[in-house]
């Protein structure tokens, strides 16, 4: 049997991936990581970007022996962050190179998985899919006999009692990975005028967080747009409309990237991180204090 701690199966779940991370760092290899463990205290640490944006056993499922333990790891995330990997490359490379349409569906997809893998937002669609399921459950009420397999309790209270918590929330995790991957809405992202642009030295950079996708509520509307930093010095943004991308591309730099970092340093619930601390009182002062609802992060629409 693999242990909890091989190759086979990582430890470290990245929810911002370490190749992303590593735009951040400096000569160094390096980062700055802002923390917050307890209400009152922020800490910072440089450290390298794998002791950064993950947490221990983050998408394991412990009862799913088919799949395996760590499947959602290795199979899901992995696989996108592979396909992810060159498409970032591309994107800050100098001058900006063209993506063909496989890359910009990796992107999309890519993009999608971000708004699901962060530790608030994984844990608040486990708790709601379990409690979906319960609720769907006991809606059977006298219908249950009729409806039950051959092999299923006699009783619905029977039923409800042999499925664990940890068994529901495994159930809900294999169907995550069809979110990522939906044909209608990718096709949403894949459709949306995008542009990569690149802010002057002058001004100051661009922070990530564990949530640093800029959205509005919903994309396919009016104003709809995500603003994604994928560099100190690069953001890329998606609009359902050109004159909002043109809106932005249009503003200030500085205007820009202080909008941007207010709502990556607010949203932040477990991590800041920047190149230096030239931004440490901006990040202090907002750390944690915009928090979304994990729930609330719909890029398909406003329904």
């Amino acid at each position: 049997m693999v242990s909890r701690g091989s190759p086979a199966t990582p430890a470290k779940h990245h929810y911002v991936p370490e190749f992303y991370l590593r735009e951040w760092a400096g000569a160094d290899g390096k980062l700055e990581r802002y923390t917050k463990p307890h209400v009152a205290k922020i800490m910072v640490k440089r450290v390298f970007p794998s002791e950064t944006g993950f947490e221990k056993h983050l998408y394991s499922s412990p009862d799913d022996k088919r799949l395996g333990m760590a499947w959602l790891e290795t199979r899901v995330f992995q696989r996108i962050d592979d396909l992810a990997a060159p498409v970032l490359r591309k994107l800050n490379a100098t001058p900006v190179l063209n993506l063909s349409d496989e890359e910009r569906s990796a992107w999309s997809v890519f993009v999608r998985a971000l708004f699901y893998r962060t530790p608030a937002t994984l844990r608040a669609v486990k708790h709601s899919g379990a409690y979906d399921w319960r609720r769907a459950i006991e809606s059977l009420g006298e219908r249950y006999p009729a409806m039950k397999n051959p092999d299923d309790p006699a009783t619905l209270e029977e039923y409800i009692a042999r499925h664990s918590v940890s068994d529901i929330e495994s159930a809900v995790l294999r169907v995550l990975p069809s979110i990522f991957v939906g044909e209608r809405v990718g096709q949403i992202l894949n459709d949306l005028h995008f542009r990569v642009i690149v802010i002057p030295p002058e001004v100051p950079s661009f922070l990530i967080s564990d949530d640093f996708v800029v959205r509005t509520n919903g994309i396919a509307v009016p104003g709809g747009h995500f603003a994604i930093p994928i560099s100190p010095r690069r953001v890329v943004v998606m609009a359902w409309e050109k004159s909002k991308l043109e809106e932005i591309t249009a503003l200030p730099p500085r205007y820009l990237v202080t909008q941007v970092n207010q709502w990556v340093a607010g949203s932040a619930r477990c991590f800041v991180g920047a190149v230096d601390r030239a931004q440490d009182r901006f990040i202090r002062n907002r750390f944690g204090t915009d928090l979304k609802n994990p729930l609330s992060r719909r890029e398909e629409g406003n329904s």
